[in-house]
């Protein structure tokens, strides 16, 4: 599970299954209400759409980044072995 959240001005993701708190831009803020676990490696043609508004080639980055993200075990992780209380922003997202 994630949680989205800002703290003085900026936006983070909190994955709660491993605990990483990371911060993020506003259009990847904004698109992590579209996209769920699995994500594929390639931008998924709805998210486009959800998106249109956005610069395609902005919309792409944006999700290169959540990409490496989910790759790396930081976002979407199912691991339960720690949490976001005690990060360094005082576990705000609400876990």
């Amino acid at each position: 599970m994630v949680r989205t959240f800002r703290k003085n001005g900026e936006r983070f993701v909190c994955d709660t299954g491993s605990g990483e708190v990371t911060p993020i831009s506003a259009l990847q803020y904004k698109m992590l209400t579209y996209v769920k676990p699995p994500l594929t490696e390639e931008l998924p043609t709805s998210l486009r759409y959800d998106l249109a508004k956005y610069d395609g080639g902005a919309v792409e980055d944006a999700y290169a980044g959540l990409y490496a993200l989910y790759e790396a075990g930081k976002l979407f992780s199912d691991r339960t072995d720690s949490c976001c209380d005690g990060c360094e922003y005082g576990g705000v997202c609400g876990k």
